[in-house]
């Protein structure tokens, strides 16, 4: 798969896969599953150009271009938890 390729296009889990082994870096079940779960932040079931931007940057230790995406759906998820949080405390008051 090309570069240009990866950038067009949304990738699945199976598809990741395959990268990492044309890379010569196969991961296991386990480590694929722990990947997507890390790198498919909106739980579509693919990678997106974004959400691999995002997980570059990340490794790199590169702040994110803002806006940035995937940086504003993980917040969204960790408000919704504080949220989800605090409704479960105050009615078990």
């Amino acid at each position: 798969m090309s570069i240009q390729r990866w950038h067009t296009q949304t990738h699945t889990k199976s598809q990741v896969g395959q990268a990492f082994e044309r890379l010569g870096k196969p991961l296991s079940k386990a480590d694929l599953e722990t990947y997507m779960k890390n790198v498919d932040v909106d739980g579509n079931g693919s990678v997106d150009v974004d959400e691999f931007e995002h997980m570059t940057r990340k490794l790199l230790s590169i702040a994110c271009r803002l806006p940035c995406r995937t940086c504003r759906l993980l917040y969204q998820r960790q408000v919704c938890i504080w949220l989800c949080a605090c409704l479960f405390l105050s009615l078990s008051v």
